[in-house]
């Protein structure tokens, strides 16, 4: 009888030790599995979470989001951070700063949203700054929503701030009181979405501002409406090809001039349609002194110009376009130099 109860007890030991095992070997494989972010940032009902995507522990939480995206973006400095935010709306109460190359992805327009929910200084709802201590890192931010939140007192210059180089996808920024983005470097924008608050008043000045030196192009479908002076306000180089949209923009009635689109030294717009600007004197596109090659672009609806020229001894270049302004097709005011082929008018 006992030697029968020592040999159970001994199949017993040996399946509970096979079961800890298991166990044992279920939980560090869960750990070691590696992700391809550096850290993926997710939230419940009590904080924010960042975890490590080699070990997978969490090595960063706060009640507010913007610590711990800023702390996983700084975790790799000055080596190369990935951040994976989940789906949802994460309500920063302070400004998210990453330094270096690192990029940030959501899952989603409209399925990740960065929602501004602070009052008090800060400049921006999210910065990056790929170029910061005179490095030359890289910045990507994509699938994701920022949301201004429209109405809050500190809204009152850019919801997205990139110094440096940098590569956007499927970024939509909207409900924003001052600037939609403001971009300093050679930065590449793959179907943006700019919607600011249609208001004649208050809300939403301009969608893009570029620093001088800087180059800003744009690619995909992009849309930019609802500005009150230009949706992009480039002081640099400007490129926008392949199916953007702008409507409704530089609604307020003050001033003359302008268009919903403003350009620098040098642009090369092609294949967008502008149509609907608001206000007294508003245009399609106001050129300065540079060299511009404007085609396959259609401008309709504006209130005084398709495309007006402020430039003293510019050259541009329209082709293939549909212009039609409710004063004339394009304007001039200063002595710059046209040249015309198969456009409409």
């Amino acid at each position: 009888m006992e030697v029968q109860q020592i040999k159970i007890m001994k199949k017993i030991i040996i399946l509970l030790s096979f079961l800890i095992i298991g166990i044992v070997f279920a939980s560090v494989s869960a750990i070691i599995i590696p992700s391809p972010y550096t850290y993926t940032i997710f939230q419940n009902s009590t904080a924010v979470y960042a975890v490590n995507g080699k070990t997978g522990n969490i090595d960063y939480w706060n009640t507010d989001p913007a610590i711990v995206i800023q702390s996983a973006g700084l975790a790799n400095y000055p080596n190369f951070g990935s951040i994976f935010i989940t789906c949802g709306t994460y309500n920063l109460k302070s400004m998210p700063q990453t330094y270096g190359s690192s990029s940030i992805q959501g899952c989603g327009e409209g399925q990740t949203i960065l929602k501004r929910a602070f009052n008090g200084t800060y400049l921006h709802t999210i910065s990056m700054n790929p170029s910061y201590n005179g490095l030359n890192g890289y910045a990507v931010l994509k699938d994701i929503t920022i949301d201004g939140n429209y109405g809050h007192v500190d809204n009152l210059q850019d919801e997205v701030s990139i110094a440096g180089n940098g590569y956007e996808e499927n970024v939509e920024v909207k409900n924003f009181n001052a600037i939609g983005q403001q971009l300093c470097g050679n930065i590449l924008l793959n179907n943006p979405k700019i919607i600011g608050v249609n208001s004649s008043t208050s809300g939403s000045t301009m969608g893009i501002w570029s620093c001088p030196n800087s180059r800003v192009s744009i690619i995909g479908q992009g849309d930019f409406e609802n500005m009150r002076i230009p949706a992009i306000l480039a002081s640099g180089d400007l490129e926008i090809s392949t199916g953007s949209y702008f409507s409704h923009n530089h609604i307020q009635s003050a001033g003359t001039g302008g268009g919903q689109i403003a350009v620098g030294k040098s642009a090369i717009i092609t294949g967008i349609v502008i149509t609907n600007g608001g206000g007294s004197a508003t245009s399609g596109i106001e050129l300065n002194n540079g060299t511009y090659n404007i085609s396959n672009v259609q401008i309709t609806g504006e209130k005084a110009c398709a495309i007006v020229s402020n430039g003293q001894q510019s050259i541009i270049q329209v082709s293939n376009s549909n212009l039609k302004g409710n004063t004339q097709a394009i304007c001039q005011n200063g002595l710059s130099m046209w040249y015309l082929s198969n456009n409409i008018p």
